[in-house]
């Protein structure tokens, strides 16, 4: 079953296993696969899956089953032929280096996809009214929310001090 490189693909069986052991999600991001993730100006990134060997080939020379791991084409590609020591390891670095890539961290995503959800489908206006008022009155709360929040304690000095923090 292996092709010329030595390689073999990853079963069906197996990747059916993997991908219920890791509830569909990335091994190094955790980012849902078919999730829609952005990259800093360019156009969105669907995530696809790709099957790699966690320890790479080229040092183990293993195609064992517990050598698999299913990860998004943008990690998998990041984390190329690197050796990690553990997987916690491997996951920070292939995450500094998405960010560091420009595509949107898993928090990021994360927290876009939950706003997102809890964010009510606009109402259509009352008639008569014009379609803004929707838009103002929903500017008019969140700017009421940002004055009833608890002013970010600063460092005081002495009265009359004149450094950044005081003026």
């Amino acid at each position: 079953m292996a092709d010329d490189s030595g390689r073999r693909k990853c079963p069906a069986w197996l990747k059916d296993r993997i991908s219920s052991e890791q509830n569909g999600r990335c091994a190094y991001c955790g980012l849902p696969i078919g999730a829609i993730i952005y990259r800093l100006g360019r156009s969105p990134v669907t995530l696809a899956e790709a099957f790699d060997h966690f320890v790479p080939l080229v040092y183990a020379q293993s195609n064992s089953d517990n050598n698999w791991v299913m990860a998004c084409q943008v990690c998998n590609q990041i984390k190329s032929d690197h050796l990690y020591p553990s997987m916690d390891a491997a996951q920070l670095a292939v995450q500094t280096r998405r960010i560091a890539l420009g595509y949107e961290s898993a928090v990021a995503y994360w927290l876009r996809v939950s706003l997102e959800l809890a964010t009510p489908e606009p109402s259509e206006p009352e008639p008569g009214r014009e379609a803004d008022d929707w838009k103002a009155r929903n500017y008019l709360a969140a700017w009421r929310w940002s004055r009833e929040r608890p002013p970010v304690q600063q460092p005081h000095h002495e009265p009359g001090c004149r450094c950044r923090f005081c003026i």
